[in-house]
C-alpha cells in the first residue's frame, strides 16, 4: 500500500509477480481456483490487503498478520468479494493497532481495515464477540477474540473477521 513497503522507491510489481507465479503454477498443477489463499505477516500482510484490493477475482481469502490496508480507500476497488481476516497484537510496537504512519505515511488500525472489508462484502460494520480462544502460546489466558462482521451478503464468497490479540506484540509465538 502507500505506507508499506517501498522502502528505496524503486516501484516493484508485487502483484504483477505474485499474479505471475499464481498463473506458473495453475499451469504446472492441478489447482482449484476456488481454495487459493494468500497469508502474510507485517509486509506481507499490507501486500495481503493490495493483493484483495487489485485480484479479489483470483483469490478465495487473505489473511492479513500485522498488516494494514490502505489509508486512502479510494485506493482499494476490488471486483469480487473476498474472505479477510485481519489478526493484530493490541500491543504491537511496529505496525500499531489503532494505525500508524511509517516515515510520514498513515496506515489504518485493525478495525479500519476489517471494517473495510466488512464494508466490502456486504457485510455488517458492526461486529459480533465471537468469544475468546489462546493464540498465543506465551500467554497464559485465552487473550485473542474473535469479531465477527456478520450479516453478509453472500457468506460464502466474502466476509471479515479480525483476531484481537489482547497484549501481543508484533510476532505472536
Amino acid at each position: 500500500t502507500d505506507a508499506c513497503c517501498d522502502m528505496w522507491d524503486n516501484e516493484p510489481d508485487h502483484v504483477g509477480y505474485l499474479l505471475a507465479l499464481l498463473d506458473a503454477i495453475e499451469a504446472e498443477y492441478n489447482i482449484d481456483p476456488r481454495r487459493i489463499h494468500l497469508i502474510g505477516h507485517s509486509n506481507g500482510g499490507f501486500m495481503c490487503h493490495r493483493m484483495a484490493c487489485e485480484a479479489s477475482g483470483r483469490l478465495a481469502s487473505v489473511v492479513s498478520i500485522a498488516g494494514a490496508m490502505w489509508n486512502d480507500e479510494s485506493n482499494c476497488q476490488p471486483t469480487d468479494p473476498v474472505h479477510v481476516l485481519q489478526i493484530h497484537g493490541t500491543l504491537d510496537p511496529v505496525i500499531l493497532w489503532w494505525g500508524g504512519y511509517i516515515g510520514f505515511t498513515p496506515y489504518p488500525g485493525a478495525n479500519t481495515s476489517a471494517e473495510y472489508w466488512a464494508s466490502h462484502n456486504g457485510c455488517s460494520t458492526d461486529a459480533t464477540n465471537g468469544g475468546n480462544f489462546d493464540m498465543d502460546w506465551f500467554i497464559l489466558f485465552d487473550e485473542t477474540t474473535r469479531w465477527i462482521y456478520g450479516g453478509c451478503e453472500d457468506p460464502s464468497a466474502g466476509s471479515s473477521e479480525l483476531w484481537q490479540a489482547t497484549v501481543v506484540g508484533h510476532f505472536p509465538s
